[in-house]
């Protein structure tokens, strides 16, 4: 399979939790190397994270087939210098449940394979910040009023 039908799980969604999944390959790939060198060619007990798990499952891969392996891990190694992350900015945490929405979103429009950070910004009321590499999108309330300033005194004073 070539690296460029592997497409991430949805367990995976942060460039931290990229960088997790490699670090574990690589203490993977060690233990498979300690099997090899040993001559032991029974089948391996090797313990997976969910998300490393889930992440081989959904590519079908096997994790002892040295093309699959390194396939995987060029393939994360390349998401992560070039993937596309995208980083949000809300008023409150976001739940659990609305990132996984949002993500699930984002991979089936924008990128399958976009990463997601978020943060804290008290300066907003109601709505959002997007960031990207190279663009910034405002999509607070704030925003749109100031954005519709003038047709919003319009309505006012005809009201009055």
């Amino acid at each position: 399979m070539a690296s460029k039908d592997m497409f991430l799980s949805q367990s995976i969604q942060k460039p931290s939790q990229l960088r997790k999944i490699l670090r574990e390959l690589d203490k993977v790939e060690d233990t498979i190397s300690e099997h090899r060198i040993r001559g032991d060619d029974q089948a391996w007990d090797i313990n997976l994270s969910f998300s490393l798990d889930e992440l081989i499952k959904n590519n079908d891969l096997k994790i002892t087939n040295r093309e699959d392996f390194n396939n995987l891990k060029n393939f994360l190694k390349d998401l992560q210098t070039n993937g596309k992350v995208l980083h949000f900015s809300f008023n409150q945490s976001a739940s659990e449940m609305i990132l996984n929405k949002l993500i699930e979103w984002l991979r089936k429009n924008i990128d399958p394979n976009v990463l997601v950070t978020t943060g804290l910004n008290n300066s907003l009321g109601v709505g959002f910040i997007l960031r990207s590499t190279n663009k910034y999108f405002d999509f607070s309330l704030g925003s749109i009023l100031r954005d519709k300033r003038e047709l919003l005194v319009k309505k006012i004073s005809e009201a009055n």
